[in-house]
């Protein structure tokens, strides 16, 4: 890292990469010639136009943030239990074992792909996406022209340089954007040149910098690549907002539902049953059934790494879990949907577990995908 800080900021690189820049200038100057239209073209170009760019990406993340969240499917990122019911709703929907299989073993993965692709969806469609960005460019256009009208009338009144102008020019918007001049070689024209046709040159200049980019907002883009590329990026944010702390459940590997991660105790609505986390009798190597909400209120015990491989009751499993409150299931539905879901897809997370099937009861098998979907609404409570 210390040697590319050295190779972007040697001085001597520098000046050499500056050299024919500079090189022209002087040729310029010792010729007498007009500068003005030659500096307005570069300004524009060089200068106005990258910031301009950079203004409306940083803008258009924010955007899209404000947009997920209060458009049509706004509600699915309201609070950590919409998103949740969403997500599970989605997968049963698709009914697809790789998506299960996914969201169980790399649950963070999937929600960073699925509200990836969540705001691709909804900005393909029609001109959202150049809506927004169109707002910005137009709003921080104006702002530029207004600049640059209140210098010209300041500068009909005093004396002043090219290079006064412009650096007051920008002075005037570094509220609103970072416009770096050094590579101009403004210091180099002359005290006589024309701040006035300086002027006139640079308003057209800026005309036609916002014919170029709204043509270049207005064009079809590569959403994957453009959200990647953004300094703000709305997935990123969005994910903050509802993935929580992060945390699983020690026993069947539900991811916590509570926000922030200052609580003291993680908790979700809906556990699961414990061959979905991976976790098989060690006799008989088949996916276990048992459900870890349903295990802490009954006599059974567990083993694991945790425990150094002895076996202790399911009820105790807070002295090696303490910031973990798992509650006993007070219905046999309430999670019908993982019953469901493995029932479903028995032998193929057996198969990628590396285990054999799960016996599964025989009061699951009547589980209908209808019955799946009532229990995460009247969990969620949604309707």
């Amino acid at each position: 890292m210390h040697e590319d800080f050295i190779k972007v900021n040697d001085p001597r690189k520098h000046l050499e990469k500056s050299r024919p820049q500079y090189c022209a200038d002087f040729i310029d100057l010792y010729h007498e010639k007009d500068q003005s239209q030659k500096k307005a073209e570069e300004f524009t170009e060089r200068c106005l136009k990258p910031a301009v760019r950079e203004y409306v990406n940083k803008a258009l993340g924010i955007e899209i943030v404000d947009e997920m969240l209060t458009g049509a499917d706004s509600v699915k990122y309201s609070t950590r239990s919409y998103f949740q019911h969403s997500i599970l709703r989605h997968l049963l929907d698709e009914n697809n074992f790789r998506n299960y299989d996914v969201y169980c073993r790399n649950y963070e993965g999937f929600v960073k792909d699925w509200i990836f692709y969540c705001i691709i969806e909804h900005f393909q469609k029609g001109t959202a996406l150049s809506d927004l960005e169109g707002k910005h460019f137009q709003a921080m256009a104006k702002k530029i022209q207004e600049a640059i009208e209140k210098e010209k009338n300041k500068s009909l009144t005093k004396c002043e340089t090219i290079f006064m102008f412009v650096k007051n020019v920008c002075s005037n918007l570094n509220s609103d954007i970072v416009i770096s001049t050094d590579n101009l070689g403004l210091t180099l024209i002359q005290d006589k040149a024309n701040t006035e046709e300086f002027t006139v040159y640079l308003q057209g200049c800026v005309n036609k910098m916002k014919t170029s980019l709204n043509a270049e907002f207005s064009q079809q883009c590569d959403m994957k690549k453009k959200l990647n590329n953004l300094p703000f990026k709305p997935q990123d944010e969005l994910f903050k907002r509802v993935f929580g702390c992060g945390k699983l459940c020690p026993f069947c590997k539900v991811p916590c539902e509570a926000g922030g991660k200052d609580h003291k105790e993680h908790h979700a609505s809906v556990h699961r049953p414990q061959g979905l986390g991976e976790h098989r009798w060690s006799k008989s190597e088949k996916l276990v059934v048992d459900l870890c909400s349903t295990a802490v209120q009954s006599k059974q015990t567990f083993q694991n790494s945790d425990t150094q491989g002895k076996f202790h009751p399911y009820k105790d499993y807070r002295k090696f879990y303490p910031d973990w409150n798992i509650p006993p299931d007070p219905s046999i539905e309430a999670s019908d949907y993982w019953k469901y879901v493995l029932m479903t897809f028995n032998k193929e997370f057996a198969e990628v577990y590396e285990a054999k099937p799960a016996d599964i009861p025989e009061q699951w098998k009547s589980i209908t995908k209808g019955q799946a979907l009532k229990s995460i609404n009247e969990v969620f409570n949604v309707k």
